[in-house]
């Protein structure tokens, strides 16, 4: 019998501390949900990463910039919003349990130019550098083309002959 009620004290004793403890390390999830916009046509970004930062979890935008993340801890959150041709973007959100949170996102566009960057099978190198049969195409034979991706607005302009110097 001693034993028996010595089992059921330890065992009380265990849960009584035990459940605390667990009480304390479960927190409640809400989900964050918004659309990353081009802040000069206040038009949707497709394709746009949306990432919770210290976390693995991410998504990307749909076609019209919404995006979606479930499952993210209650409290402070950080998001880290990028998109090529876009500068990078975080932006802090606070996340109740069993909430939706809206954060519509603005991202600005940024222009960068290239110098002269040649693109070989194994990686890139700067023109001076690389020596064979190479040709140019002037950025105003191709500027306003309305191609979606480099190999279309250079398809058809490039010159096969004596390679110029760079």
């Amino acid at each position: 019998m001693k034993q028996t009620s010595l089992i059921w004290m330890l065992l009380g004793a265990f849960l009584a501390l035990g459940v605390p403890a667990a009480r304390a390390t479960a927190q409640g999830v809400g989900t964050v949900r918004g659309v990353v916009r081009d802040s000069t046509s206040q038009q949707g970004v497709p394709g746009a990463q949306v990432a919770l930062v210290g976390s693995n979890r991410s998504v990307s935008t749909d076609v019209s910039g919404a995006f979606v993340i479930a499952g993210v801890p209650e409290g402070s959150a950080v998001l880290r919003i990028q998109k090529i041709g876009f500068a990078q973007l975080t932006s802090r959100v606070s996340v109740s349990s069993g909430a939706t949170v809206t954060q519509d996102i603005m991202l600005q566009p940024v222009i960068t130019t290239l110098s002269q960057v040649v693109v070989v099978g194994y990686g890139s190198s700067n023109r001076a550098d690389v020596t064979g049969a190479l040709t140019t195409v002037a950025v105003n034979q191709i500027q306003g083309t309305p191609i979606a991706g480099v190999d279309g607005m250079l398809s058809g302009k490039a010159v096969v002959g004596r390679p110029t110097t760079g």
